[in-house]
């Protein structure tokens, strides 16, 4: 009996005692491993494994438990329907209010109220906005078919007939190269939700031309004088900025509903925790190999400075996993780790602060020897060439052909991962509000901001032009990445050098 079967036949008997006895039938893989003396991850790839081959069912949860496929019941309809809808993390905390708010403008009759989502980068608006969209179907104000249309305002501002075309469509001979009638965004959203994104880079021009749409459900395409159309559009906006200086009044008076959301900074630890979870989670199912995340690390991320917000933790736990999805190709290991070594210094940082924090939390996790994520594998990775893990096994086993060593590919990986992370960041480190020395000095290190940034005015004045403040910061970023990249290789150098002297007879 191989242990495939071993394992099957345990969890068989084991459901078998269980439903005797009346109590549930599943099992998770760390039970099961410790009942045999097998290693946790192989019990969670053979379970997987049986789940593929139709033996066994896997249930929803955490930790994901097994059942086998004779002993499964399934849920009720009715069940299944009256189960209540479940919004974000928050819910019950830090987002109640909000929540709330958001739940009665979207079921306000006839069509809901136009609402305004306001809050730093990455607090999470556009999730908001598309979570207050399902609810809205899951309570039958909204068809199952209705859109979710995206607009980003910033795109157009500088364009009042890209605008017009865009948000209302045209007719043809509307301007030049309209060859042929086209609907608009207005349309395509009529029954459903239009998501105005960086609501306040949309010009006054722009904001009177929903007007009519917002008090009267009409609107014409560009090009119409005489026909005017019908839609029912509940429109929601987001936006980083004051809404009393970037919006006129008499839009905001059209814009009821207006709710806040808070940064990363006064939301409370547990909710951290949860966000820091469900990121992990969400890798792992892309990956499709259990992963491993250590206390340290855990509680870096709870504590680091996180000037982007949610959008910026997503990003930062995105690279950790392709980092740590590298080291366990390479080196061939069974499980994801995440370990604090693989840690950028900014993100270490947040170690240090646990001395500082009072929280009964982190005391939990400092003081709980055995804390850690394990998150079982649920998935054999999405396909795609939008999974970032999909890429580096293709390019791992690629340069494997090549007869490349595995320190070489990772060092070349390591370098498509830095660019990757620029990238990734940008959108959060990039912006006006993050141009500031003291957001830059919490990921950058003083000396080399500092350094680059004498060696750039010296180059400013040589070339008799201003640079660009995206390029210093971009320079500063890249700098920064690679000087860890050293500090890192000489610590291992000095950790080898240690080992040979202490271990020398």
């Amino acid at each position: 009996m191989n242990r495939k079967e071993k394992i099957f036949q345990y969890l068989s008997e084991y459901a078998r005692i269980q439903t005797d006895s009346g109590q549930e039938p599943e099992a998770d893989s760390g039970f099961i491993a410790k009942k045999l003396g097998l290693d946790r991850s192989n019990v969670s790839r053979d379970l997987n494994e049986l789940v593929r081959e139709g033996l066994t069912v896997k249930l929803d949860g955490r930790p994901v438990k097994f059942v086998p496929a004779e002993f499964y019941r399934k849920p009720e309809a009715e069940k299944r329907e009256s189960k209540e809808f479940a919004f974000m993390i928050g819910e019950d905390g830090s987002l109640k209010t909000q929540i709330q708010q958001g739940k009665s403008a979207v079921l306000y009759p006839p069509n809901g109220l136009h609402t305004l989502l306001a809050g730093p980068t990455g607090t999470g608006k556009t999730t908001f906005a598309e979570k207050l969209y399902q609810y809205a179907k899951a309570m039958k104000v909204m068809k199952e078919d209705a859109g979710f249309i995206v607009f980003n305002c910033a795109e157009y501002a500088q364009n009042q007939e890209l605008i017009l075309s865009q948000l209302f469509g045209h007719k043809k001979g509307a301007f030049t190269g309209a060859e042929k009638d086209k609907p608009g965004l207005v349309e395509k959203a009529d029954g459903g939700i239009l998501f105005l994104d960086e609501i306040h880079r949309l010009p006054p021009y722009g904001q009177e031309m929903l007007f009519l749409l917002m008090d009267k459900g009409c609107y014409r395409r560009l090009g119409e004088t005489e026909e005017v159309r019908k839609a029912s559009v509940l429109i929601i906006g987001a936006t980083t900025e004051n809404l009393n200086t970037t919006l006129l009044k008499t839009f905001l008076r059209r814009m009821p509903v207006v709710i806040h959301l808070p940064s990363l900074e006064k939301r409370p630890l547990i909710e951290r925790l949860r966000l820091i979870e469900e990121f992990f989670s969400a890798e792992q199912k892309k990956i499709g190999a259990p992963i491993q995340v250590y206390k340290d690390v855990v509680i870096a991320l709870l504590l680091y400075s996180c000037p982007g917000n949610i959008g910026q933790l997503s990003a930062d736990i995105q690279l950790l996993c392709a980092r740590a999805f590298l080291e366990f190709k390479v080196e061939q290991k069974e499980v994801v780790e995440i370990n604090f070594e693989i840690l950028p210094s900014y993100i270490q940082n947040g170690r240090l602060e646990s001395s500082k924090k009072k929280s009964d939390l982190i005391e939990f996790l400092q003081y709980s020897e055995d804390y850690h994520m394990f998150l079982d594998s649920e998935a054999d990775g999405e396909s795609g060439t939008g999974n970032l893990y999909m890429e580096i096994s293709k390019k791992y086993e690629k340069f494997l052909e090549q007869g490349r060593s595995g320190g070489e590919i990772s060092d070349i990986i390591e370098d498509d991962l830095e660019q990757y992370m620029n990238a990734l960041l940008k959108k959060y480190d990039m912006k006006k509000e993050h141009y500031e020395k003291k957001n830059l000095l919490k990921i950058i290190d003083a000396k080399v901001y500092y350094a680059v940034e004498d060696i750039l005015q010296f180059a400013e004045i040589k070339l008799g032009r201003k640079m660009p403040e995206r390029i210093k910061v971009g320079i500063a970023m890249h700098v920064n990445a690679m000087t860890e990249r050293i500090s890192k290789g000489i610590m291992l150098k000095e950790k080898e050098l240690n080992d040979i002297v202490l271990n020398h007879p």
